[in-house]
């Protein structure tokens, strides 16, 4: 039996979404003194979504960073392509949610730089 083609255009949007999880990943701050990934915690998390990210489990994966950004006190670019992500998959109530996540980054901001 011959598989379903997909259709390009839905596989071009979870292409999409998967890069926006990456850049969500690298975007993750070093900035606490110590390099990401030096708590056990860290670690697992890390190495659970780099599992996800290759097997395509990509709602999984937003959910790992997810838990990883309330660890590491990540910035406004993080939340929105977090966000950006969940718009890709159709994830509404979670692009909302992070959508707030990403103005109370940039708030906490302005607040820290007094601008």
């Amino acid at each position: 039996m011959e598989s379903e083609a997909k259709d390009p255009r839905e596989v071009k949007r979870w292409q999409l979404a998967k890069l926006h999880l990456e850049r969500a990943r690298d975007s993750i701050p070093t900035s606490t003194g110590r390099p990401l990934g030096s708590t056990a915690r860290e670690v697992a998390l890390l190495a659970d979504l780099q599992r996800r990210l290759d097997s395509d489990a990509l709602e999984d994966a937003l959910d790992t960073l997810w838990a990883l950004g309330d660890l590491c006190d990540c910035r406004g670019g993080f939340w929105r392509e977090l966000r950006n992500s969940a718009d890709y998959m159709d994830l509404t109530n979670r692009s909302k949610d992070l959508r707030a996540r990403f103005h109370q980054a940039l708030a906490a901001t302005v607040k820290a730089h007094g601008v």
